[in-house]
């Protein structure tokens, strides 16, 4: 295929990606198409330097998947999500310092040939008294391992890792540093062909259209388990079919614990009360997604908390509330006016804390 035809296929997917916000099961309202359309800009920035810039395993580089102004798959204002493509074949070397994050964790996913995902193996990743790793990746451990080295071993369908950092203090804890690398390979990759590029491009447009397929799927069915006493009285469930098969390519790390639920047509005068213990974790936090499963302006809005931050009390329990103002009755998070979208706690190294909604009318 030359890449003239490979991007035009690219733009096709693309399209085929705008038909998902616009379809079914996708934007409800204003807001949600403009997000949708924008989040589709979100994901090919991805997508294009993931996949079209450093898509080649043998040179493997990390992509950052998400900042304020890029996001994807339930990102939260107190992390970083760094992915790298690898092939099991090859041994790599990630070589870095903890930094002060508050927890730092690896994840090799395998891909099946139906396109169906798995997680092939998983690490905490700790330092040494100076906060130093050195991870070694590879089919079969390698004879000549470094002293202090993590041998990780890379099943046959691995096809990609994920890094991720947790931070109580984002933006004050320094972040943790790392690079991959591939053992012995030559120093600098070869200029790239046309049937390089076009590949890419296909696999870069595959990913853009799947993904937001992914997220409009799992919000979809969120929506359709919502509990009643989050739901709004007498309001229509939603129209779009369902496709289960879909989640299956979303694979969490195992140590990350999620609860939530589905809220609807939230009014200005009204307030979703979420009620909860808090489990003994070594990070938790409160938000809220939109239907595309992306964090709210935690620029500008207070769009999420963490456990630091909620009043947990001595036996774990806690209260946040979720509306379009402050009520000044504890913990809030600004809903920055959406009416549609999903409440997450997310828990690390601990069962889903267990909770409860009531859907209130705010106070004049």
């Amino acid at each position: 295929m030359t890449a003239a035809a490979a991007w035009r296929d690219f733009l096709d997917l693309l399209a085929e990606a705008g038909e998902t916000i616009t379809g079914p099961s996708g934007a409800t309202n204003e807001r949600e198409r403009a997000e949708g359309f924008r989040h589709l800009t979100r994901l090919v920035s991805i997508a294009t330097e993931m996949i079209v810039e450093k898509g080649d395993p043998a040179y493997p580089a990390f992509t950052r998947w998400m900042n304020p102004h890029r996001k994807q798959m339930g990102d939260n204002p107190g992390t970083i999500y760094e992915a790298a493509y690898v092939d099991p074949g090859r041994h790599y070397r990630i070589v870095g310092n903890i930094g002060e994050s508050t927890w730092v964790g690896l994840v090799l996913y395998g891909t099946g040939d139906d396109g169906s995902r798995r997680v092939a193996g998983s690490l905490d990743v700790t330092g040494d008294d100076h906060g130093d790793f050195d991870l070694h990746l590879a089919a079969v451990e390698p004879k000549d391992l470094p002293p202090g080295a993590t041998f990780v071993p890379v099943a046959a369908d691995v096809t990609d890792i994920l890094v991720r950092q947790y931070f109580h203090e984002p933006g004050v804890q320094a972040e943790a540093t790392y690079s991959i690398e591939v053992v012995g390979a030559d120093p600098a990759p070869p200029p790239p062909t046309e049937e390089v590029i076009a590949e890419r491009l296909r696999k870069a447009g595959q990913y853009v259209r799947d993904l937001i397929e992914v997220e409009a799927t799992i919000s979809a069915i969120s929506e359709t388990t919502a509990p009643a006493e989050i739901g709004k009285p007498g309001a229509p469930g939603p129209t779009g079919e369902v496709n289960w098969a879909v989640v299956n390519r979303v694979q969490p790390a195992p140590s990350i614990g999620y609860a939530g639920a589905w809220f609807s047509d939230l009014d200005d005068d009204e307030a979703i009360i979420v009620e909860g213990v808090m489990p003994p974790s070594i990070y938790a936090s409160v938000q809220w997604l939109n239907r595309w499963m992306e964090s709210g302006d935690y620029v500008h809005h207070q769009v999420a908390l963490t456990d630091r931050e909620l009043d947990i009390a001595p036996d774990g329990s806690f209260s946040v509330t979720l509306a379009h103002r402050d009520p000044g009755t504890g913990p809030w998070l600004d809903t920055t006016g959406i009416r549609n979208g999903t409440f997450v706690v997310r828990t690390l190294g601990s069962e889903p804390a267990p909770v409860t909604y009531r859907r209130v009318k705010l106070p004049e």
